[in-house]
C-alpha cells in the first residue's frame, strides 16, 4: 500500500474482530442503523436475537420525545429525535393492536405467535399462549386488547390486558409469565373491533384504570371504555365525550388529567386541545374543556389541501395525535404526490406549537388518480419504496436458536 493510499489492506481490517470486541460497536448504534446493519455478520444478526445483550445494552430508555406513529399507509413506525444532531428519523416498527410507553403488543385469538415489542431495549417478548383461550371450534369474537406499563423497573414490567364477554378478562402478568382469568366480563369489544372506519381503538393508563378510545360501528363517534384493575371492574362510556361526529379524536394523558386533540370533519374546523380531569367525581360534559387551538396558518399547512376540499379529506389524509409526556405529535399522512406528510408537536405544558421537519419516508403511497390508472386497478396505490430500517418481529427471550439464519446473506432484510 503506498504512501497517502486510502485503500484499506484487507490483510489488516480483515482481522480487525480479532482486536476488537465488535458487539460493543453494535450496541452503541442507533436503533435506525441497528436493525438495518444486522447483516454486517452472523454475529450481529444473533445479537440482534439476544435479549440477555439487548437488555444489558440497551438500559436507558428513547430519549422524549418519541412516538409510535400507526398510519394504515405508512405503516407502524417510530419517530425519534437524535439526541445529539436534534434531527428527527423514522424506524419502522411491527404492527400491534396497541403501544404504551414504548411498548408495542399484539394478539389475537387466531394467532399463534403474540408478542410485546420494547422499543427502548429492542426486545422481544413472546407471550405463552393463553390456557383460557376460546376453543378453535367455537365462533369467538377478538377481544379489546390493552397493556399497562411499570416504569418505575428497568426493564419494564407490563401487563396485557384482554377484555371478552364470553370469554372474560385474562391479564397476563410478566414479571411472573403467567395468565389469569377475572370474573369480570367486557361487552363492548364488539364495538370498539368491527368498526368501518379502520381507527384502531387504543388505550392509555391513569390513576389505576386503563382507557381505550374505540369507534362506532358505523359512524366516526368515539366513546370510552375502562378497565379497573384493583377492583376488576369494566366501565363503557365514562367519561362521557360528546357525541359529535370525527375526523379525528385521540386522547392521551400527561400529570394524571386527560386529554384529548379532536377536530369535526368541517372545512373551518379547529383542531382542539380539551382536558378532562380525570379526578372528579362528576362525569357530565362540563367536565372537558377547550384549553388551547392549534393557529390557522399552522392546521392549514398541516392539512396540505384547500379549505374547499376539507370536507372531503376523510379518504385522501389520515390524521392522529400522538402522546409521550407532555409532548403530542399531530400527524397528517396526506398521500398527496408532491406532499406524502406533515406533522406539528404540540406541548402540553408550555401551550406551543411548533411546524417539524419530518425526515424522508419509505414506502411512500401515493393517490393514484382516475387519469394516471393505466392498467392499474380501480382504486390501487402506487407504493414508492427506498431505504428505511425496520424492526421485524421475532422471539428474543434468550439466545434466538434460528438467530445465525441468513446472518451476512441479507435474504431476511433486502434493501429496496
Amino acid at each position: 500500500m503506498g504512501e497517502g493510499s486510502i485503500n484499506m489492506d484487507v490483510r489488516i481490517w480483515g482481522k480487525l474482530g480479532n482486536h476488537i470486541d465488535m458487539s460493543l460497536i453494535y450496541a452503541k448504534l442507533p436503533m435506525e442503523e441497528f436493525f438495518r446493519l444486522r447483516q454486517v455478520c452472523k454475529e450481529w444478526n444473533r445479537l440482534a436475537a439476544d435479549r440477555v445483550f439487548l437488555e444489558e445494552s440497551f438500559r436507558d430508555p428513547v430519549p422524549r420525545p418519541y412516538f409510535a406513529v400507526d398510519s394504515a399507509k405508512m405503516g407502524h413506525r417510530l419517530l425519534a429525535r437524535n439526541a445529539t444532531s436534534k434531527l428527527w428519523s423514522w424506524t419502522r416498527l411491527p404492527s400491534g393492536k396497541c403501544a404504551v410507553a414504548g411498548l408495542l403488543c399484539d394478539y389475537s385469538e387466531s394467532s399463534d405467535s403474540n408478542w410485546v415489542f420494547n422499543l427502548h431495549t429492542r426486545v422481544f417478548h413472546a407471550l405463552p399462549p393463553c390456557p383460557y383461550a376460546p376453543a378453535d371450534d367455537t365462533d369467538f369474537e377478538e377481544p379489546l386488547v390493552g397493556i399497562t406499563v411499570d416504569m418505575s423497573v428497568s426493564p419494564y414490567s407490563f401487563k396485557v390486558i384482554l377484555g371478552e364477554a364470553e370469554t372474560g378478562t385474562r391479564i397476563y402478568d410478566s414479571k411472573s409469565n403467567s395468565w389469569a382469568q377475572k370474573p369480570s366480563t367486557h361487552v363492548g369489544s364488539s364495538l370498539a373491533l368491527e368498526s368501518e372506519h379502520q381507527q384502531k381503538p387504543y388505550c392509555f393508563s391513569c390513576n389505576g384504570k386503563l382507557y381505550f378510545r374505540v369507534w362506532d360501528v358505523y359512524k366516526p363517534m368515539v366513546d370510552l371504555h375502562c378497565y379497573n384493575l384493583e377492583k376488576d371492574e369494566w366501565q363503557c362510556g365514562e367519561p362521557w365525550v360528546p357525541d359529535e361526529v370525527w375526523a379525528f379524536c385521540d386522547m392521551g394523558v400527561w400529570q394524571d388529567c386527560m386529554f384529548y386533540l379532536r377536530m369535526m370533519p368541517e372545512p373551518d374546523a379547529a383542531i382542539e386541545v380539551v382536558e378532562y380531569d380525570v379526578g372528579s367525581a362528576d362525569k357530565t360534559e362540563g367536565d372537558w374543556r377547550v384549553i388551547d387551538c392549534m393557529p390557522e396558518e399552522l392546521r392549514t399547512w398541516m392539512l396540505a389541501v384547500q379549505e374547499a376540499t376539507l370536507g372531503e379529506f376523510g379518504e385522501e389524509m389520515e390524521i392522529q395525535g400522538v402522546f409521550c409526556g407532555e409532548h403530542v405529535l399531530v400527524y397528517n399522512c396526506v398521500g398527496l404526490e408532491d406532499v406524502t406528510e406533515r406533522a406539528v408537536l404540540y406541548n402540553l405544558e408550555g401551550k406551543t406549537w411548533e411546524k417539524l421537519q419530518l425526515p424522508p419516508s419509505w414506502p411512500r403511497v401515493v393517490k393514484v388518480t382516475d387519469d394516471e390508472e393505466g392498467d392499474d386497478e380501480e382504486g390501487e396505490e402506487d407504493e414508492v419504496e427506498g431505504d428505511q430500517d425496520e424492526v421485524e418481529g421475532g422471539d428474543n427471550e434468550g439466545d434466538n436458536e434460528g438467530g445465525d439464519e441468513g446472518g451476512d446473506e441479507g435474504d431476511d432484510e433486502e434493501e429496496k
